[in-house]
């Protein structure tokens, strides 16, 4: 396992000698190089390294366990197939039926295709194109771009595949154009071009081609099985993970039923879908299913390698480190197998057969020689453009200074309007607070006056009840001094509705006061003088006096401090 492992590791390092720390983004130049190092690393430490034995253990599972991609499987059905079309291709050779040989030879270039034997499938694809090319079939034709096409893009040679995909397209919109049967053909077209563009992750382009693929199915009034799932595809791209679970679900009972080897493409993209979720147990679960399903049908075999990468990438994510590896030398080394150069299989993929890729090269041969000679003549203004450049970062620098001038001034204004605001409105309310608490005062003098008035009732009333005893006299003598009552409580009332705040600061800094001395204190900011203190509590100026001098104790104040001042001041 410690092999495999370095095995592994050697594709990060390279990755990020590349400058690109992800395998899935380098480019298939990245990619050959990687890998034709990684077979060294491997040879090297199959000799070197005392635990070359686990990875002969793993390489031996892989072969037992995916004999159909190293083209080991004795899968009779597969065998039929491929014998009926060439049995197909040979009879239509004897009878000089040359569209005959090209449908056979498209339809085994796609069973190749999907047996992953890209050397034939590729071979196939190529007679029938120069056959279909030489009759001037252009259905057929377009077929064999098509196919030509998928074969390009599982090599990530992503432009050569959409230059065919686009050539079948050309092809397909004439037909149709003619004649209205052409439109199954040209409706996979749109759909192939869609799926190109998922693998660009060019959403809006494919969604487009996609779009266009299901309004020709509701047309010919046919099945969008297909088209529904790769619309939960895109809304995975799109991270829109519920949006894609709403529609890819509901799908798999018709899947299972009518087309079952596409539960391969379909369940590895429900593994996308809960990878993109994070639920990883959930995609493990679905991705394990999709190779399930490529072993019992033989078919999409290509999607294996990215599965199982996915697969490692889900177990890390687990902390399953050990079954991570394991899945991504699984997936590494059937990748090797299936894309490298240095496979036998794929090595005709590299020879010079592509006569339009010739053309291609000379052409950009050409280009080459035109891009020099533009950069010759573009290092004659290159001091130009960076002069222009250095004053367009300057005059850059010199509006953000303004401007961030402008800002701070701005809010310095707005401080000091602020400022000038909040200086009002306490000048506003203090002289409010000194309306009101004058406009108490003088009912506060109002209620001393009827104290007065009342004292002096009180004790003529208390001399007729010495006299006569009448129970009513006595009542009412009772009436007057709740009325004194009643005068000093609602004095408070409206003393704390205009001073809210006082008694409240008083008794925080002075727990010790009792509702006496709160009620000198009161007096006192209301500049009540010793005597008016007097009437209005009922004492003698004396016992006023003597008030204060307690209250000032209690309030610690030394001898210069003016009672009055200091009390208003609270």
């Amino acid at each position: 396992m410690f092999l495999v492992k370095i095995y592994c590791t050697n594709l990060l390092i390279f990755s990020y000698l590349r400058g690109k720390a992800n395998f899935f983004i380098m480019t298939t130049i990245d990619k050959v190089i990687f890998k034709l190092a990684s077979v060294i690393f491997l040879i090297f430490f199959l000799f070197t390294n005392s635990e070359a034995q686990n990875t002969t253990v793993l390489l031996s599972e892989i072969n037992n366990e995916w004999s159909l991609i190293f083209n080991k499987s004795k899968d009779l059905e597969l065998n039929e197939l491929i014998i009926n079309q060439e049995k197909i291709a040979a009879e239509s050779l004897r009878n000089n039926d040359t569209l005959g040989i090209v449908n056979a030879f498209n339809k085994l270039g796609g069973v190749y295709c999907n047996q992953v034997n890209y050397e034939k499938a590729y071979s196939y694809y190529w007679d029938a194109l120069l056959l279909a090319d030489q009759i001037h079939e252009r259905e057929a034709t377009a077929r064999s771009y098509i196919g030509l096409g998928i074969l390009y893009s599982l090599y990530e040679r992503r432009e050569d595949a959409l230059i065919y995909y686009m050539k079948a397209l050309v092809i397909h919109q004439e037909l149709v154009n003619k004649n209205k049967k052409y439109i199954q053909g040209l409706r996979s077209n749109y759909f192939q071009i869609a799926v190109h563009y998922r693998y660009e992750n060019n959403v809006k382009a494919a969604r487009s081609y996609l779009e266009k693929s299901r309004k020709l199915a509701f047309f010919q009034k046919k099945n969008v099985l297909f088209i529904d799932a790769e619309e939960g595809y895109l809304n995975i791209l799109e991270r829109k993970y519920k949006r894609a679970e709403y529609i890819l679900l509901p799908l798999e009972d018709e899947i299972k039923s009518t087309t079952p080897a596409y539960t391969v493409v379909y369940y590895s993209l429900l593994g996308d879908l809960y990878k993109g979720m994070q639920q990883f147990k959930r995609s493990t679960s679905y991705y394990l299913l999709a190779i399930k399903a490529a072993k019992s049908y033989r078919k999409h075999l290509n999607f294996i390698p990215d599965i199982y990468k996915k697969l490692s990438s889900n177990s890390t994510a687990l902390k399953q480190q050990s079954n991570a590896t394991s899945y991504l030398f699984y997936a590494l080394t059937l990748e090797e197998h299936l894309y490298s150069s240095k496979s036998t299989k794929n090595q005709f993929l590299f020879e010079i057969k592509d006569k339009y890729r010739k053309v291609q090269e000379e052409q950009k041969t050409l280009q080459l020689k035109q891009t020099l000679h533009q950069l010759k003549q573009d290092e004659k203004i290159w001091f130009l453009k960076t002069i222009l450049l250095i004053t367009s970062i300057l005059l850059i620098v010199i509006i953000a200074m303004v401007w961030a001038r402008t800002i701070r001034n701005k809010h310095k204004a707005e401080r000091l309007l602020l400022q000038q605001q909040r200086i009002l409105e306490v000048k506003s309310n203090t002289e409010i607070m000194a309306v009101k608490n004058k406009e108490l005062t003088g009912s506060t003098l109002q209620l001393v006056a009827k104290d007065e008035l009342l004292v002096s009732i009180k004790d003529k009333l208390t001399f007729l009840y010495q006299e006569n005893k009448l129970i009513d006299i006595k009542r009412l003598i009772k009436e007057i001094d709740l009325n004194k009552d009643q005068s000093w409580l609602a004095f408070e009332t409206r003393f704390n509705a205009v001073n809210k705040e006082f008694y409240k600061v008083l008794c925080s800094q002075y727990p010790n006061l009792k509702p006496y001395d709160l009620r000198i204190c009161a007096l006192i900011k209301l500049d009540f003088t010793t005597k008016e203190m007097a009437k209005l509590l009922g004492i003698s100026a004396e016992s006023a006096n003597t008030s204060r001098y307690r209250l000032r104790k209690k309030l610690n104040l030394n001898k210069d401090v003016n009672l009055a001042e200091f009390i208003r001041a609270l």
